[in-house]
């Protein structure tokens, strides 16, 4: 079995410890209010653990280690996406962090962009249409977004 670089371990940890966070914040709500965001963290909990499965069988990762240079990657990524997300709209902001962050991380260029694609595409009809969540859109003289 190949060595693991243990750097691979830090964005799954920090996503685990904001999902206990998350629910820690949460537990006094009523638990019927809370069913989508349950919903949710336990596929993403559920993702989560998967990941820190194929990380810790040496699946995929590096040699050996500590490597920051992909957790530092990641935060400063999303940083970009936080930011850039008032100019560009939350549905373009999206598309434009999940397919970059992907084809960084090595992912198939097709693969990504059909993969981004898709989920900008399910995220827009969620938070935009269905729940009528007023998140930034970016507006053109053609459309709307």
């Amino acid at each position: 079995m190949k060595r693991v670089d243990r750097g691979e371990f830090i964005v799954p940890g920090i996503m685990g410890l904001f999902i206990a966070a998350y629910h820690w914040q949460v537990r006094s709500i009523p638990s019927e209010v809370l069913l989508w965001p349950y919903l949710v963290t336990g596929v993403l909990a559920v993702m989560l653990g998967a990941t820190l499965f194929r990380i810790a069988k040496g699946v995929y990762g590096a040699a050996k280690g500590w490597s920051l240079k992909k957790p530092a990657g990641l935060l400063l990524v999303t940083a970009l996406y936080l930011s850039a997300m008032p100019f560009l709209g939350y549905s373009a902001s999206s598309f434009l962090f999940l397919f970059g962050t992907q084809a960084w991380l090595g992912a198939d260029k097709r693969t990504a962009f059909i993969v981004s694609l898709v989920l900008t595409a399910l995220l827009h009809l969620v938070m935009l249409r269905i729940v009528d969540l007023d998140l930034p859109r970016l507006i053109t003289p053609l459309f709307t977004l």
